[in-house]
């Protein structure tokens, strides 16, 4: 049943994807641009986005539904300077590329190669730091 659920919010959140444009690097590079003609529609999306999260937020709330248990990792992390040295990179990686780990994965069912590169560094980017910490151990 899980798995159903899964597979239904993921072509939803696809489908929604693909209607608003946002898997097109365009869409992300001329709203964080506002020199060149500047695109508002990101700006709508992710308001729409918080719209939806907070119904869905009170929803839960006012059925007391326990969603505790859905997320399995509930340790947590401290803020260090790895988190905030990768929140940096990928802040600057989506800003120069557009792209997002689900909407470069989704981009490449449009047969770009500019994606197929940026999925590329990406995974290199991935297992860079395991890679690094054989090769310094």
């Amino acid at each position: 049943m899980k798995f159903i659920f899964n597979f239904l919010l993921g072509i939803l959140f696809g489908t929604g994807l693909i209607l608003s444009n946002i898997f097109q690097s365009k869409t992300v590079t001329t709203f964080l641009n506002p020199n060149v003609s500047w695109d508002s529609s990101l700006l709508f999306i992710m308001f729409g986005m918080m719209l939806v999260a907070l119904l869905l937020f009170l929803i839960v709330k006012t059925l007391k539904i326990s969603y505790l248990n859905i997320f399995k990792d509930t340790k947590k992390r401290p803020i260090d300077k790895k988190l905030v040295f990768g929140g940096l990179l990928l802040g600057i990686g989506w800003s120069v590329s557009g792209f997002s780990v689900t909407t470069a994965f989704l981009d490449l069912a449009f047969g770009n190669w500019q994606t197929v590169v940026f999925i590329t560094f990406m995974v290199m980017g991935f297992y860079s730091p395991k890679i690094y910490k054989k090769i310094t151990l």
